[in-house]
């Protein structure tokens, strides 16, 4: 048997250990700074296997305080959790005492889990303290009593307020102090994005009365949109279980194979996101004013959530997703040369993102929950493709939606309310998600449209002769004037067909346009065939909103340098 596991008693201990409700801690006031104070707090409770030993963060002073004990080992650590094991219970028990202590004074506010378990190998004592936290999500512990009705409270949180930072007028919760005495300068997260020297991370969406010198968010013109991204991994269950199956074979690469794993996906995903960043994100239009337009909050495991202008943002998502496929790819290919046992482990992941455009006044809390489902409703869709296209691997892809109302969305299906019925056809005004790449040789075809055929749709679309007014019209109408549908249709395209020069014929570009997608010039609606659930889709609406906002964002820098000229 493995030392590590030879002991007297036979008896391994696991510690895991994990925050919860990030999302909604990270946005609960609705300020970029304590947005970004919170994602800062985050970031610094465990640290990573590839900085171990470096007191920055919570997990490495405890450790340090208690000696810094070379018995315990971690198999996962990083992105807010952890699983340490050791063979002493007593030694985690102190470490889960003190560390608790520490996350009342770093972190209030922040719910989070973990559970203790024992276990024969190191592999069935971590599993065995993982199943053990899950299960504790079942439960709901009710909050103790913090103060009576004569305590004055955050207008925000509703939480009993402290002295905050900004005098007696403030009214700060505990949690909300401790965030906004954190959130300043480019922040921890964003280090990993690789911003050139002297660029300068927003801390505030306008400015007002302090005295403050941080920069604000950079947005073009008069339109004030966000775009929240969040992105996540595809593939990585597969991947696990490979390394369960490997574990069972030999226990006793349990801790190095878990641990390399992980650190394999981390540097994968904070490479993709230096990439695409740089692709993306740096295109200074003015060298004196070097605010990037976007402000990275989570970057941990296969995790990305970051704010992002939305003429950036379409551009920033494609290249991480794709970066993200090679990042993967190359990071999984060292870790199987390491560990030959390891067998069916996956070439590469890929990863789903959602992409929510909202006002910048809209609650930080409820986009980024559009943003998180819109990436989930993408990873069943692509999942649903991949298992009928009979493909190893979901595709990498896109999804997103321009909210205009306040209205609540559904969680489980954020875009129904753009699926509607004209006579007895049910219609979907949107085609996503979208796919970034190609399939792999050797796989089928893939059946979700193109992101880049879409940007192919929103480019004819914005040609002076197109239709693009017909197209919105169209969509208006749609479910309300079924009757006059198909004749103002039809007489759209006679007129486009008029319009066409021994040059160039636009309703030729457009049908060639639509073609991706499954609709041909002889349909009476620029509607695809019934899909598996009899819908039929059109990617008009994503289009329009795709042109809308990087042709904002286009004219809004023009009208910067002829401002400046």
């Amino acid at each position: 048997m493995h030392p590590a596991i030879a002991t007297e008693q036979q008896v391994v201990w696991a510690w895991a250990f994990e925050a919860s409700s990030i999302q909604s801690y990270i946005h609960d006031t609705g300020r970029m700074r304590d947005a970004v104070g919170a994602s800062q707090i985050v970031d610094s409770l465990c640290g990573s296997l590839e900085h171990a030993g470096v007191a920055d963060d919570l997990l490495s002073r405890v450790l340090a305080a208690t000696g810094e004990p070379t018995g315990v080992r971690f198999s996962r650590r990083g992105g807010g959790a952890f699983v340490a094991l050791a063979d002493r219970r007593e030694l985690l028990v102190l470490l889960r005492d003190l560390y608790a202590l520490g996350m009342d004074a770093t972190a209030p506010g922040l719910d989070w889990l973990d559970a203790l378990a024992q276990g024969a190998t190191e592999a069935e004592a971590a599993q065995a303290a993982m199943r053990r936290m899950r299960n504790a999500r079942l439960g709901v512990a009710a909050d103790p009593v913090e103060a009576g009705p004569w305590v004055v409270r955050n207008r925000r949180s509703g939480r009993p307020a402290i002295a905050g930072p900004r005098g007696a007028n403030d009214f700060s919760d505990a949690a909300t102090a401790a965030k906004r005495q954190t959130g300043a300068g480019n922040g921890t997260v964003a280090r990993w994005f690789g911003a050139p020297e002297g660029a300068q991370w927003p801390l505030k969406l306008t400015p007002d009365d302090s005295d403050d010198d941080v920069a604000v968010f950079p947005f073009r013109g008069e339109q004030h949109e966000l775009a929240f991204v969040h992105a996540d991994g595809n593939g990585l269950g597969a991947a696990l279980l490979a390394l369960d199956q490997a574990c069972r074979d030999v226990p006793e690469i349990y801790v190095q194979l878990h641990s390399g794993f992980s650190s394999a996906i981390t540097r994968a995903t904070r490479a993709a996101a230096h990439r695409a960043s740089l692709q993306s994100l740096y295109a200074f239009d003015d060298l004196q004013d070097r605010r990037v337009p976007a402000r990275p909050l989570v970057l941990g495991g296969d995790d990305l959530g970051i704010i992002v202008r939305p003429d950036k943002a379409f551009s920033f998502v494609a290249a991480f997703l794709r970066a993200f496929e090679d990042e993967t790819a190359q990071a999984l290919g060292v870790l199987r040369a390491s560990f030959p046992q390891v067998k069916s482990l996956p070439d590469r992941l890929t990863a789903a993102a959602g992409i929510a455009i909202v006002d910048s006044s809209y609650p930080f809390g409820q986009a980024a929950e559009l943003a998180e489902s819109l990436c989930a409703a993408c990873k069943r869709a692509v999942k649903a493709e991949a298992l009928r296209g009979t493909r190893a691997l979901p595709l990498s892809a896109l999804m997103f939606h321009r909210l205009t109302s306040a209205l609540p969305f559904d969680d489980d299906d954020p875009l129904a309310g753009l699926r509607t019925t004209s006579g007895s056809e049910s219609l979907s005004l949107v085609a996503g998600p979208y796919g970034v790449n190609s399939p792999p040789e050797g796989e089928p075809p893939s059946a979700l449209p193109e992101f880049a055929a879409l940007e192919r749709l929103a480019t004819c679309l914005a040609q002076p002769d197109g239709l693009a007014g017909p197209a919105r019209e169209l969509l208006g109408m749609v479910g309300h004037h079924d009757e006059q549908l198909r004749a103002r249709w039809r007489s759209a395209r006679k007129a486009a067909r008029r319009r066409a020069t021994a040059g160039r014929d636009p309703l030729q570009e457009f049908d060639e346009a639509m073609r991706p997608f499954g609709i041909g010039a002889a349909g009476d609606l620029p509607f695809a065939l019934p899909n598996s659930e009899g819908v039929r889709v059109s990617p008009l609406l994503d289009a329009l909103v795709l042109l809308r906002l990087v042709s904002q964002g286009a004219k809004a820098t023009r009208e910067d340098a002829s401002e400046g000229s």
